[in-house]
């Protein structure tokens, strides 16, 4: 790269500094609605640190000093020179050509300025703010506009417009619908792709439908239940079952105790299970896939979990322990911060205590394991922190902590199966 081109990107990324460092303390200004006859003004070492210390790069502060003047011809900004220097003391913006500054930098810059992008958005608002609402009066569309109204008037938000169009397409599109459809097709129809609604803005949605019809999630209840109020419902997902399990729908019993793999189960047909009957004295639900896929003890039948237990799964399981009362529950998971809040989300949302399997000290402790052990994050020690006073976690809490230590259960359930 040549020297001058250098000189010239040089010389616009520091006008480029210079403006919007101005153009956000007018912004700020305006928006409090503060009369004043004060100029708006930064000093050079708001841009360049350094600027008026014996240390500053002279070639550096060249450059910054002809920026400055590039804009003073452009008749956009003041500035102020300490005597018999050409030393910048201060840079004052020039406020009747706020509106050239403005155009200036979205044509040189690509970058479109915050107040004119505010002035679309309260367009945009406009434009929704009628949006008819639910048979149930939930006004999702009115409350998330004046949620943006507030947002836009503070100088700190950064104002998203194509986010903020987004979130009112998928509002108005819920407020009307009354037809039963999944939400991928709900992304089809607003979006015109499948997946953009759960990889974007998926729980923002739902967080703020939740707001509009005052329904506060409880502790152990998925964020998109709330979807149900207004017809939608999340993609099906399956149910991971093997061992020695009798399903029945209607006249048709499904015996599980051939298939070595074991099945899956669509959580649209968990309506239609007339009964389920676990043949083994044990159920046990397993975190990970491939625990799940090795494990295979001829008196225990297993549940894949897969992390935090969906409603689909909870709703199976709560059926399970109804219609299985005698048997023994049972939760294999990691030893570490995740597979006990796993553990204990289960064991609270199916109102059943699971009792955890190979998940203490004693795997810890294991020589064959010792290798696998891996030391703590500060993330795993704030989460352990507060489950070491609670039981059943405790102890072995309490030595991950003193050891600085957890472990995966695939290394667990691999020596499990090769002993048997």
């Amino acid at each position: 790269m040549s020297k001058g081109y250098y000189n010239f990107e040089g010389r616009k990324k520091k006008k480029k500094e210079i403006l919007q460092c101005l153009i956000r303390k007018y912004q700020r200004r305006t928006a409090k609605h503060i009369e004043t006859n004060r100029r708006i003004s930064m000093s050079p070492s708001e841009i360049y640190r350094p600027y008026g210390e014996n240390n500053a790069d002279i070639y550096v502060k060249e450059e910054f000093n002809k920026a400055v003047s590039e804009l003073e011809l452009l008749k956009m900004i003041k500035t102020d020179s300490l005597k018999y220097s050409d030393e910048i003391k201060k840079i004052y913006l020039l406020e009747e050509a706020v509106p050239s500054i403005y155009d200036f930098i979205q044509i040189e810059y690509g970058i479109t300025p915050r107040e004119i992008v505010k002035q679309k958005v309260l367009i945009l608002l406009e434009t929704y703010d009628n949006t008819d609402h639910t048979e149930d009066g939930i006004l999702a569309v009115e409350r998330y506009c004046r949620l943006v109204r507030q947002q836009i008037e503070k100088p700190s938000f950064e104002i998203n417009y194509l986010r903020i169009e987004a979130n009112l397409k998928m509002l108005a599109f819920l407020q009307k619908n009354e037809e039963e459809i999944y939400a991928r097709e709900a992304s089809m129809l607003v979006y015109g792709d499948s997946k953009w609604f759960q990889e974007n803005n998926y729980e923002e949605i739902c967080t703020i439908l939740r707001e509009a019809a005052d329904a506060p999630k409880n502790d152990n209840e998925p964020n998109d239940m709330i979807l149900e109020a207004f017809h939608v419902v999340p993609n099906e997902q399956d149910i991971f079952l093997k061992g020695r399990w009798k399903i029945r729908l209607h006249d048709t019993v499904i015996d599980t105790r051939e298939l070595k793999g074991g099945i899956s189960v669509s959580s649209a047909d968990i309506t239609d299970i007339e009964s389920v009957t676990v043949e083994a004295p044990a159920l046990m639900t397993v975190e990970n896939r491939t625990s799940f896929q090795r494990m295979q003890a001829e008196d225990i039948s297993y549940l894949y979990l897969g992390g935090f237990a969906t409603r689909f799964q909870i709703e199976f399981i709560k059926k399970v322990i109804a219609e299985n009362p005698q048997i023994s529950y049972l939760h294999f998971g990691d030893i570490d911060a995740g597979g006990f809040l796993i553990h204990k989300n289960l064991c609270d949302a199916v109102g059943k205590s699971f009792k955890m399997y190979r998940m203490g000290t004693e795997q810890l402790q294991d020589k064959r394991f010792a290798l696998c052990l891996k030391p703590l994050t500060d993330n795993d020690n704030a989460r352990l922190q507060g489950l070491a006073e609670m039981e059943p976690y405790k102890d072995t809490v309490l030595y991950m902590l003193e050891h600085n230590v957890k472990l995966e259960q695939e290394i667990v359930s691999y020596y499990e199966v090769r002993n048997n």
